[in-house]
């Protein structure tokens, strides 16, 4: 409709020029003969259409025939007046207006038609999506009571309730899983520093048992089993 309006605005910013550039290069009197001469010769068609449409006689054949050749005369004067104070680049710009304006008025009268096409297809929509809701109505009131409406209503509000609880402790879930992963990562480093102490615990509790052993046994079995371990503990250095 905007778009409508400004087409509309644009011709008769047009129309408003042209005749401004017609009154500054004719002359207001001229415009004026011109205007009167056209009237002139419309109502004498218009009496010639009216003779026509009777029995016309000899004589007023003639008299048809000498009013259109005095018309004619009276045309062909307009036309040589009006190229004699408009040149012919004006006129030609003339011409290519008024085919313009009159190619844009029948883009509009098209415009408008289609416009109406769509406003009646959407009344049609309207109505219809209306005569849908007034039929889903009825058909509500008459199946469901408004006590079980207001039932529906508090099972809807109950279930709201219940999925924000649940959303809650989903969220605290997530805060406790959190936590017991924090405490399993601590214990893992306890217990891996635990597996340390303990394995050096037990390699030292070797070592003195070892030493408790030696101190029991006596020289010549001491120097005979060191002996044996000697190759021992020098494959184990090899290796």
């Amino acid at each position: 409709m905007q778009q409508l309006k400004s087409i509309v605005m644009g011709i008769q910013n047009q129309a408003n020029t042209l005749e401004q550039n017609l009154h500054d290069k004719v002359g207001a009197e001229q415009i004026q003969q011109l205007k009167t001469a056209l009237a002139a010769s419309q109502a004498q068609l218009s009496s010639i259409e009216q003779q026509l449409q009777e029995k016309a006689t000899a004589g007023q054949q003639q008299q048809l025939k000498t009013s259109l050749t005095t018309l004619e005369a009276k045309v062909v004067s307009c036309d040589q007046v009006l190229q004699s104070k408009v040149d012919g680049v004006q006129w030609n710009q003339l011409n290519d207006s008024v085919s313009v304006v009159q190619n844009k008025v029948c883009n509009i009268e098209r415009g408008v038609w289609e416009g109406m096409d769509c406003v009646q297809a959407l009344e049609g929509a309207l109505t219809s999506l209306k005569g849908q809701a007034a039929t889903m109505e009825h058909n509500m009131q008459e199946k469901v009571t408004m006590a079980e409406f207001q039932r529906l209503g508090d099972a809807v509000l109950t279930l709201k309730g219940k999925v924000g609880s649940l959303e809650q402790n989903l969220r605290k879930g997530a805060e406790h899983v959190t936590d017991v992963e924090g405490a399993v990562a601590g214990f893992g480093k306890q217990l891996a520093t635990f597996k340390q102490v303990f394995g050096d615990l037990h390699q030292s509790s070797q070592a003195r048992m070892l030493t408790l052993d030696l101190d029991h046994v006596p020289g010549g079995e001491r120097r005979s089993r060191a002996q044996r371990d000697a190759p021992r503990s020098a494959s184990r250095s090899r290796s």
